[in-house]
This record gives structure tokens, sequence and C-alpha cells, in this order.
């Protein structure tokens, strides 16, 4: 295991490198949204979030003490989420009206392999001029955590399947993180199968915030992150996308969550990437 932990870090770490570096672009108008990478709540082995909530994976469980777990945890989980608005790396993919998402998740604790099914509402026009209305997308990914457990890296491929659309593609995402920080790349091949690749980065902090700082409430949970999005003309211009977030776990398996999202390229995306302000209200069995 310890060796399949240093290859997958090194073909990371090539992946991010491959992704350094800085590009402008002309903003231009389009008729149809960003496309979204699902996101999804993760547990302790998925990769991103299932619906609005961004939460990342936490770092503080290693993966010796996840074997030592096994057996009270259960490998097959479901989330469920009700959210104002479904905004994916700045963009709304609802046209800012509600929507309610689901998914499922299967996990293999030793290895750390995972497979994911989610689904979501949707209302945008694609690229063909057919209307989306609904997204399910396929996950399949790995994440362990090492080096005294501070170090965690989480790779995924994903495929985003619009049915009765013809903006369906893959992307490969890797997440790695260090104690609170952590970093995001993503590239696809055929971005919104528009025979084009694009590239996604970001950096934030996800913080468990102590009860002593937020007047003794527990469980408060708060992400800042910013990142920016290369995309190929065909599909609009590039823009950067920024988020706060912060959730609480309400009572059992309920939380709920408020966000702030927005981006600097409204010219091109519109009222869709605009300033957002969403709450969303999620239950994990």
């Amino acid at each position: 295991m310890q060796q399949i932990n240093k290859l997958i870090l090194a073909s990371m770490l090539v992946i991010f490198a491959g992704n350094s570096y800085a590009e402008t672009t002309v903003p231009i108008k389009k008729n149809h949204p960003h496309k979204k990478h699902h996101v999804k709540k993760v547990s302790s082995s998925t990769s991103e979030p299932e619906s609005n909530v961004i939460n990342i994976p936490e770092t503080t469980q290693s993966t010796d003490q996840a074997t030592k777990e096994e057996d009270q945890q259960q490998p097959l989980t479901a989330q469920f989420t009700i959210t104002s608005n479904y905004v994916f790396r700045g963009v709304s993919q609802s046209s800012n009206l509600p929507a309610i998402q689901g998914g499922i998740t299967y996990t293999f604790f030793t290895p750390g392999i995972y497979f994911n099914l989610w689904g979501s509402n949707i209302n945008f026009q694609s690229p063909d001029g057919s209307q989306a209305t609904v997204e399910f997308d396929t996950v399949v990914g790995i994440k362990n955590s090492f080096i005294n457990d501070d170090l965690t890296y989480n790779l995924s491929f994903s495929r985003y399947n619009y049915p009765k659309s013809a903006s369906s593609y893959n992307e490969l995402i890797g997440i790695l993180s260090y104690k609170i920080l952590f970093v995001t790349a993503a590239y696809s091949s055929n971005a919104y199968n528009l025979h084009s690749d694009s590239h996604y980065y970001s950096v934030g902090i996800n913080y468990n915030i102590p009860p002593e700082y937020i007047f003794g409430f527990n469980d408060v949970n708060f992400i800042a992150s910013m990142g920016h999005y290369s995309l190929p003309l065909v599909a609009g211009s590039s823009y950067n996308d920024y988020l706060l977030q912060f959730t609480k776990k309400i009572v059992g398996a309920f939380s709920g969550a408020i966000l702030w999202t927005g981006t600097n390229g409204k010219s091109n995306t519109g009222a869709s990437g605009d300033n957002h302000l969403i709450a969303s209200v999620i239950v994990d069995v």
C-alpha cells in the first residue's frame, strides 16, 4: 500500500505541475452556462461533494485508523440534498432555481477505492440547442492518507451524463490536502463534448471551527476557495470563481449549509455567473 500511495502521489504531482500556468482570455457571449463537475459532500473515502455543498475530504483520519474502523463503517452510504440553487464553479446549473439531488457511494476501505452515482435536476441550454434537465454522474476514485496522516490524495475519474443532450463528457480530478489546506486540479480532453480540452484548478482551506471560537456551537465547518476555469473559446471565456461556505450539523443525519459564490466572468456567464447566496439541507443515510 505504501508503494501504491507513493506512485499515486507522484502521478498527482505531475498533474498539478502540468496545470500550473496562467492565461488571459477575452470574454465572449454564449447561450449556455458552463457545465459543472458534480459537487458532492464526501465521506471519509469519496472525492468530491454531493450537492452544492463542498466538503473536502477530512485529513485527520489515517488509512490505518480507517482500516481499524472498517467494522463500524458502512461500505454503502447515501446522501440527499435540497438546495435553493445548484451552482458549480460559480455558475448556476439550474437557472438560479432550486434543485433536488442525491447520490450513493460504495467504498472498499482498505485500498481506498470507491464508486459513486449522483444525480440532480438542472436547467440550461446545451451547445446543440437542446434543453438539459437532468444530470447523472458516475465516478470511480481512490483516496488515502499518509505521512503522519497530514497529507491526503484523492484521485477520481468522472463521467458527466446529460440525457437527451449532447454535452456528456469525462473529467479527471485530483485533490491534494495538507492539514486544512487543499489544492484541486481537473482536466477534460473533450470539455462538454466540444472536442476541446479544459483545465480547472483551485486552492482553499477546510477548517473545523472550535466551539470556543463561535459561542460554543459544535460541528461547524468553514471552507473558502478560489479557482480558475480555463475553457476553450467554443465553450466560452475562462474565468475565476470564489466560494465561502459554512456547514452545521443540525440533528442526527441532518445538516445545513449557507454559501456564497461568485465569478469575475459575469459578462460571459450572465445571471448564471452572478453572486449567489445559497441555502441547502443535507441528509446523510
